[in-house]
């Protein structure tokens, strides 16, 4: 049931957060608790500890958010993209933090397939950072993080969360087109 649940909630949290509004980390923080329980019984560690970091990045990113909207002149005005440094330090990050992890759960636990699930792990936090700075590029690395979550989930059997990311990416592709929309006007 925790699997139905933190999928429709985080087709709300994601499209909430397509439209630019702070109850998307209400949505996704509770999505992310029942997705922890779920990961934590399948053993994919690597998963489960990215949803702790998500409840921390989702009570960062609604401060971020909000600090934002009493800050700045229209909504609109917050959204930016990386540098192409900041894009490089992205990937570098991401790679170094996914072979670590892995290595780590590979040597220390009985995860299962630890080293793509910590890539899919790298790859979420650098998406879940860059939604709490609106970044524009998070959705990009959303739509990569995701469509590589879709093997992990049908691996073991979770085929609900499955369709959750199949939707998730098309969400995801959504998200980039509007925001690049409104980055455009800006």
């Amino acid at each position: 049931m925790e699997e139905v649940i933190s999928s429709v909630l985080a087709l709300v949290g994601v499209w909430l957060t397509i439209r630019r509004s702070m109850w998307c980390w209400a949505a996704l923080g509770i999505s992310t608790i029942l997705f922890g329980i779920v990961t934590l019984r399948g053993k994919l560690y690597a998963d489960t500890a990215l949803q702790v970091i998500y409840l921390a990045t989702c009570i960062y990113g609604a401060w971020q958010w909000w600090r934002q909207s009493h800050t700045a002149a229209s909504p609109e005005s917050e959204i930016t993209a990386l540098t192409p440094y900041h894009r490089f330090i992205a990937i570098v990050f991401t790679l170094c933090a996914g072979a670590l992890v892995g290595l780590f759960l590979d040597i220390y636990s009985d995860a299962d397939i630890p080293y793509y699930d910590s890539l899919c792990f790298a790859m979420s936090v650098t998406a879940q950072i860059l939604q709490a700075k609106k970044k524009i590029d998070n959705w990009l690395w959303w739509i990569m993080a995701d469509s590589a979550y879709c093997l992990i989930y049908w691996y073991k059997g979770y085929y609900s969360f499955v369709i959750l990311f199949i939707i998730l990416t098309a969400m995801a592709y959504l998200g980039y087109r509007e925001w690049k929309q409104q980055l455009s006007v800006i």
